[in-house]
């Protein structure tokens, strides 16, 4: 985008990043299906190959392409998924609505939970929001 230019962030992981770095650029964002206090941490963490594994089994042509050469690379943005110090702050002071999402069978539920019970007693943009479950 431009500068100066503000937008909306509709990511998990990369929402969270901009909440915490660009918050100035946003209108609103959307943090689905991720914890951003807690990172994969709040699911099971899992190692590369184990990684690599169920995400070929989920869809294999999305796995095509890693050879041994690029597993370092990978390695090292699946460790850059734990990087979350300073988020939750940055969600408390962010200024623009928040909108937080995850279902009831995904390994970051329980932690949003937790995060959202300690966020209720904010004065919230929208007094309806809540945690349901679906």
């Amino acid at each position: 985008t431009r500068a100066g230019q503000r937008v909306m962030v509709d990511r998990g992981w990369i929402g969270s990043g901009v909440v915490q770095f660009h918050a100035e650029r946003l209108l609103s964002a959307t943090i689905g299906g991720w914890d951003p206090v807690g990172g994969m941490g709040s699911g099971q963490r899992v190692d590369l190959d184990t990684f690599l594994e169920r995400a070929h089994a989920a869809a294999p042509y999305l796995t095509e392409w890693v050879t041994d050469a690029v597993k370092p690379g990978l390695a090292a943005c699946l460790d850059a998924l734990e990087e979350v110090d300073g988020t939750e702050a940055a969600l408390r002071e962010v200024g623009v609505p928040v909108l937080m999402w995850a279902g009831a069978d995904d390994g970051c539920y329980a932690a949003a939970q937790a995060l959202a019970a300690r966020f209720l007693p904010l004065n919230l943009h929208h007094p309806a929001a809540t945690l349901r479950d679906f």
